[in-house]
Formats: C-alpha cells, sequence, structure tokens
C-alpha cells in the first residue's frame, strides 16, 4: 500500500513540475525595414518586407532604411482620393495630418486591434527624429497600413496568428525578403536616374532663354531626390522647374543667404508661393509645394535678375541632399541670351557716364578700384523691372554686380556710398549724372 501511495505521489509530483514548467509561448518583437537608400540620392518607396506573418501579442518595429522620413499608419483607406491642395490652409493642414500622430501615447508602445485608426506620424524628421516606430497586435487579424507621404505604392501587410501557431519565417528570413524587396526599388530608381539631368533650353521671344529643369523624378516605388542644374545660364534667363516624380512632392527654395529657415518661414515656403517669379540674389523666394498631388503645381518658373552663384533646395529633402546651385552670368555680344554692357566703377566715379541698353538687356558694373562703391537710384527713380530698383548693393574692390533693365526709360543714379546719405567721398566725382538709358 505504501508502495503505491509513493508512486502516486510521484506521478503527482512530476505531473505539477510538468505544468509548471510547460514553456509558455513568450511575445516576439519583429523589425521590418521601412524605406532604403544606396546613395540618398535614390530612395526606395517600399516596406521591407511588404507583408509579414506574426503572433498575437508580438510586437512589430519599423526601422527606418535611409534619411527619408515615413509614416506606418493603420484603418486609412488607400483608395481614398487625395485632398486638393489649392490653398495655403489646405496645404498646411496637408502637413499637418502627415506629420501629427494618431492613437499613440508618448512614451508607451501603441496597440492595435483593427479598429480605429493609428499612425506614427512622420518619423525621422522633425517634429519626431525617432528612427523606429513600434506597435503591439493583440488580436488575430490582417491588418493594412500604409505610408502617408508616399501612399501609392508603399503599403505593406501584418497577418497576426493566434497565440501559439508555428511561425512561416524566421526573422533572418524575413530580413532577407525584405532586402530584397528593397534592392529591387531601388533598381527601379536607379533606372530612372538619368532623366534627372535631362534638361532642355527653348528661346523666349524677347531673347532670353528658358531652362526646362526637373525637380525629382522617380517610379512610383523609388525617387530620385536631386535636381537637374544648368552648368550657368544668363542674366534675363528664366528656369521652370518640373517636379517628374510620379508620388512625390518638393519645393524650389532659394533662402536668404543659402542659411536654414526657422519653422516658421519653412512652413510659409512650404505651403504658399513666396517672393513673386524673379530673383535678384536676396530674400526668401520659394515655389510653395509642387507634386502630383490635386491642386498643387507642378512646375514653377523664375527670372534671374542679378549675376552670382545661388543655391536652392527642396524644403522636403535637403537633409537627403536635394540641393543645387545655379550660376547666373553675362552674355557677351550675341552669343547668349541677353546682351551685357560694362560700366567700370573706380574711386573717381564711373565711366562711361551714361549708358544705352535696350529693354531686357543688362548692364554690369565691375569695379576697378580700392574702396566699395555702388550703383544706386538717385531719388524719385522709377524701378528697372516689376519691383526691382536700381541698387547693386556693395560692390568690392575686383567684384561686380549685374541688373537686368526691363522697362524703358532713364535712370539717374550714382554712388550711395560714395555720394548719397550725406556722404561725399573725397576724389569721387559726385557732380557727374550717371545714367542708364533703356530704350523699347
Amino acid at each position: 500500500m505504501r508502495q503505491l501511495i509513493r508512486l502516486l505521489l510521484s506521478i503527482s509530483t512530476v505531473c505539477m513540475w510538468g505544468l509548471a514548467t510547460s514553456p509558455a509561448h513568450a511575445a516576439t518583437s519583429w523589425t521590418i525595414t521601412t524605406g532604403g537608400t544606396a546613395d540618398n540620392a535614390v530612395q526606395a518607396y517600399a516596406f521591407g518586407p511588404s507583408s509579414i506573418t506574426i503572433n498575437e501579442g508580438d510586437t512589430v518595429v519599423w526601422q527606418l532604411g535611409s534619411g527619408e522620413p515615413h509614416t506606418v499608419s493603420f484603418g486609412f483607406d488607400p483608395s481614398a482620393p487625395p485632398p486638393t491642395l489649392n490653398s495655403p490652409q489646405a496645404i498646411g493642414q496637408f502637413i499637418g495630418q502627415i506629420e501629427s500622430p494618431v492613437g499613440v501615447t508618448p512614451g508607451s508602445v501603441p496597440s492595435y486591434s483593427g479598429s480605429g485608426q493609428l499612425s506614427s506620424g512622420i518619423f525621422g524628421a522633425d517634429p519626431n527624429p525617432a528612427k523606429s516606430f513600434s506597435v503591439t497586435f493583440p488580436k488575430a487579424g490582417t491588418y493594412s497600413y500604409l505610408c502617408f507621404f508616399h501612399p501609392p505604392n508603399m503599403r505593406g501587410v501584418v497577418v497576426v496568428q493566434p497565440a501559439g501557431t508555428p511561425y512561416p519565417k524566421t526573422q533572418q528570413e524575413v530580413t532577407a525578403t525584405g532586402t530584397q524587396e528593397i534592392q529591387a526599388a531601388i533598381a527601379h530608381g536607379q533606372g530612372a536616374l538619368p532623366k534627372v539631368n535631362t534638361i532642355s533650353q527653348a528661346k523666349l521671344p524677347d531673347g532670353s532663354t528658358n531652362w526646362t529643369v526637373p525637380a525629382g523624378v522617380g517610379t512610383l516605388d523609388a525617387a530620385i531626390l536631386r535636381f537637374g542644374t544648368p552648368v550657368s545660364i544668363a542674366v534675363g534667363d528664366t528656369v521652370t522647374w518640373v517636379d517628374q516624380d510620379p508620388a512625390t512632392p518638393h519645393t524650389v527654395t532659394f533662402t536668404p543667404g543659402g542659411k536654414d529657415l526657422s519653422p516658421q518661414d519653412e512652413q510659409i515656403a512650404e505651403s504658399a508661393l513666396v517672393g513673386g517669379d524673379s530673383y535678384n540674389g536676396t530674400g526668401l523666394v520659394s515655389s510653395g509645394l509642387l507634386g502630383p498631388i490635386p491642386g498643387l503645381q507642378q512646375s514653377y518658373s523664375l527670372k534671374f535678375t542679378t549675376a552670382g552663384t545661388y543655391e536652392y533646395r527642396c524644403l522636403l529633402h535637403d537633409d537627403e541632399g536635394m540641393v543645387a546651385t545655379i550660376s547666373v552670368g553675362v552674355s557677351a555680344g550675341g552669343g547668349g541670351a541677353v546682351q551685357g554692357q560694362r560700366v567700370d566703377v573706380s574711386d573717381a566715379g564711373f565711366q562711361p557716364a551714361t549708358i544705352n541698353v535696350k529693354a531686357g538687356q543688362a548692364v554690369t558694373w565691375a569695379n576697378t578700384g580700392q574702396r566699395t562703391h555702388t550703383a544706386s537710384a538717385n531719388v524719385g527713380v522709377g524701378a528697372i523691372g516689376p519691383g526691382r530698383p536700381l541698387d547693386t548693393g556693395g560692390i568690392g574692390p575686383g567684384e561686380t554686380a549685374t541688373l537686368l533693365f526691363e522697362t524703358p526709360g532713364r535712370y539717374s543714379y550714382s554712388s550711395a556710398a560714395d555720394c548719397q546719405h550725406g556722404n561725399s567721398t573725397p576724389g569721387f566725382d559726385c557732380a557727374n549724372d550717371y545714367a542708364v538709358v533703356v530704350t523699347p
């Protein structure tokens, strides 16, 4: 009898120990690569992989594969038409919607069970520089998601099985599949890369040249975040940028001194046309958003009225290197778009004192002296073109400044550094009547 009791106790103990030590199915964390690039110029718009199968209670971490920001957004209809961005207010609301998280509590990992909406908002860029976003899935189901920033093709699916179901792939296999998908998207983009340097030019009725320059190109699953840039153009020429990417908006923005904008100014420059249709090398000039979304313009034209080398950028993608320069010079004689006339400015005055040009031609002042001078309109003299006074600003020794004259008239001027505002520099001839005479 005692032997039977010992046997039963032994069996009971083994059973209890077995129950206590049966391995629970621990939650697993999975990683999906979000976008990717080989050189920042070509960006893949793909989740790697686009489909993953996990179990209830597991967490998926979306890790950025490049510097390009994205969103991970659940519960949004991918077939819904995009908003019509026909006003700065609508554009501002659109940008705010992309940037703003939905259903996310700071400092905690959100969960998603298929009801309502959940979005990371933009991550990887201001206002959320985090490089990853995580979601836990407590309920079995199939959950589709997309990137708000690149919705046409950048979509994914999370399939959630009941807890304890064998996984079809390991993380290593998931990573391998994702890498293949992202590399395929990068290859598509690299195939389109030569298009960004396809630049055309055409003569305008006034004899100047219009240059057509791509402002980004791409495919639905990849983007080339670069501008095409002519080596140089002439004063008076126009550049027309065209966003040739079927999925990605851009801006063409010249900032004061090529410096970064404040957040407030950047928001203005993204959402509206700023600065008109000509550029004299100063101030903020921006196209606002260009792109394939209804209501946006796909091209932007700017006439260059002052010689110099100017840096410009896409405010959305300058961190990825979408920055370029344009060199604006004066074409001598009839070999270029705009004829240039020269005035030498020495420490004694301007030579010749009067110069004649036709409307649409440029004048270049070259400082041959040892001091800084200007060419500045006298009081009461009108604009030489829409909103543009005759004013070169300071011209240092050995430097030049060029202005385009579009409006017929007589423009008298002197050097503000020598003759105006109570100044009278010894040796500089301030009594002479210097003028540019512009005929039709």
